[in-house]
């Protein structure tokens, strides 16, 4: 990623004054991100247990939290995949927030956050995972089948053959309308 790309972009953050004093740390993420890389948010904190504050980064790709040593001036370095988050919040505090990121084997806490700049910071993660999410399928609309008209009950042949030899010995209908009646009974 361009610096010059990188540092136009952070302008935009809240944070921005703090973090472009961090040119080291700046560096050695345009360094690090691609070229297909999107800078969404950078917030300074400080790492659970770090001395000196660093800068969490997050890209349309991945969180990363860059840091430097008071001593040694060596930048230390954090990268989580966006697709490896399964989850991200922030807890307000009185004067800072904290942001916890979780992985399936690890977890990541960074201190001394702005309290408005945490839950931006995590809703663009947030956005950024189901972005990466592949979406449920969809199956297309189940056709109806027609509406079937319920079957004509069948006749019980048995019941309706002795109705018309009843009707012949009766002499209401003759033999030879008997024999009709019959062969479509049959058919």
């Amino acid at each position: 990623m361009d610096l010059g790309k990188l540092m136009e972009k952070i302008s935009t953050f809240h944070d921005a004054k703090d973090i472009k004093k961090q040119e080291e740390m700046l560096n050695e993420f345009a360094q690090l991100a691609g070229d297909d890389e999107i800078l969404l948010n950078a917030v300074t904190g400080k790492n659970k247990g770090d001395a000196m504050p660093g800068i969490l980064f997050t890209t349309n790709k991945r969180i990363c939290y860059i840091s430097q040593s008071f001593f040694l001036k060596k930048i230390s370095v954090n990268n989580i995949p966006i697709d490896k988050i399964s989850s991200i919040e922030y807890r307000k505090g009185w004067m800072f927030s904290k942001i916890l990121i979780y992985t399936a084997n690890a977890a990541m806490q960074i201190e001394q956050i702005n309290n408005d700049e945490a839950p931006k910071f995590c809703n663009q993660v947030k956005k950024s995972m189901e972005a990466l999410t592949p979406q449920a399928y969809q199956a297309p609309p189940m056709y109806q089948l027609p509406q079937e008209t319920p079957a004509p009950q069948q006749k019980d042949f048995i019941h309706e053959l002795k109705e018309l030899g009843q009707l012949r010995k009766d002499g209401i209908i003759t033999e030879e309308e008997f024999k009709l009646a019959k062969e479509k009974l049959l058919r």
